[in-house]
């Protein structure tokens, strides 16, 4: 009886997000973002750090000599199709890294966690350019079902950093942020993935593993892509970056269904703690549509955005500013940087 219940009750759970997903209004991106963040130049010409934001948690980093890449999350499946079987769309895999410009260059695909608007595309990405999938086991068990070259496959150690180029990288277990039981039971929320994962393959395959922030540390720059709205309390107790974080790429999906004492404490954990200047919001848009620059929220019903925006705003100390990434276009890091931060003195190739 119990199961039969919770079968119903995840039905009925499912036909409430697809009716508010498909039927319920969205914040309107153009007028709500620039009305509480400033937009930033775009300079192609630049050289060193540039940044790209390609939706959800996928953000491109590129120094014109190497490339790093969280999650390269391109297949974005409809909404419809995550009721049945997904799968990597190889061409529109490649047709993204073309004109995003993502080539042998790319060093190291980094999936946050497992889900498929994270790891989906991971292996496929690593495969077609050559780079390393970092990342727990979990991803580790997509990229084997997929057949990446177990060369290719590096499983993190927490807290340990990653030399690619002029970049560090440091993995930092956290959390994902809260769901629905009904939800989360189809997701695997908490879960990992325990055997390889060969696709087509159903959306409640792709545990989630081990979320990560990800902290990224460069000669320009240091950044922070929390790619879920969750955390692990004190996670940063006994790691601390060596100085504050410039800029953190905060996921924000989600936040505005949870309290206000654990948005509260995201905001602690995941930007006071770190000394966080910037804070650029990722996370937000509907990952069941195609990428493009015109990205559209999530509906309202499912994820408040205005509201979201509207407490970061409140929430932000004088010396900080809350930036507007536009989607797919290449920022560089001295654009986004306050115009008297000094570079980073520390050495990150150690």
């Amino acid at each position: 009886m119990r199961r039969i219940a919770a079968t119903i009750l995840g039905f009925l759970a499912v036909c409430f997000v697809l009716t508010a997903w498909l039927n319920y209004d969205r914040p309107d991106i153009s007028t709500l973002l620039p009305a509480t963040v400033s937009k930033t130049t775009v300079n192609d010409t630049q050289n060193g750090l540039h940044v790209t934001f390609l939706g959800t948690s996928t953000v491109l980093l590129d120094d014109g000599e190497t490339q790093l890449l969280t999650d390269g999350f391109f297949t974005r499946p409809s909404l419809l199709s995550l009721l049945g079987e997904i799968s990597p769309d190889r061409q529109v895999v490649e047709d993204a890294l073309l004109q995003y410009g993502i080539n042998e260059t790319l060093a190291a695909v980094i999936p946050v966690h497992s889900h498929h608007d994270h790891a989906l595309d991971s292996a496929l990405v690593a495969q077609l350019t050559g780079a390393t999938l970092l990342g727990s086991e979990s991803s580790a068990m997509l990229a084997r079902g997929e057949g990446l070259d177990k060369r290719q496959i590096r499983v993190a150690e927490t807290k340990q950093p990653y030399q690619f180029g002029n970049f560090s990288v440091t993995l930092i277990e956290s959390g994902h942020v809260p769901m629905p039981n009904a939800i989360a039971g189809w997701i695997g929320l908490g879960e990992d993935i325990e055997k390889p994962v060969s696709p087509p393959a159903k959306l409640g395959d792709y545990h989630q593993g081990i979320a990560y922030s990800v902290l990224i540390e460069h000669p320009e720059a240091r950044l922070l892509i929390q790619g879920s709205a969750g955390f692990k309390t004190d996670q940063f107790t006994h790691f601390q970056p060596d100085g504050p974080v410039d800029i953190v790429l905060l996921g924000i999906a989600g936040l505005s269904k949870q309290s206000d004492d654990y948005r509260a404490q995201y905001w602690r954990e995941m930007v006071e703690t770190i000394g966080a200047i910037t804070i650029a919001p990722i996370h937000w848009d509907d990952f069941t549509q195609p990428l493009s620059a015109d990205l559209i929220a999530l509906p309202s019903l499912v994820d408040d955005l205005s509201a979201t925006l509207e407490d970061i705003q409140a929430a932000l100390k004088p010396e900080q500013s809350m930036l507007y990434m536009q989607p797919t276009q290449r920022h560089s890091i001295k654009d986004l940087l306050s115009p008297t931060k000094q570079a980073p003195t520390s050495n990150t190739s150690q």
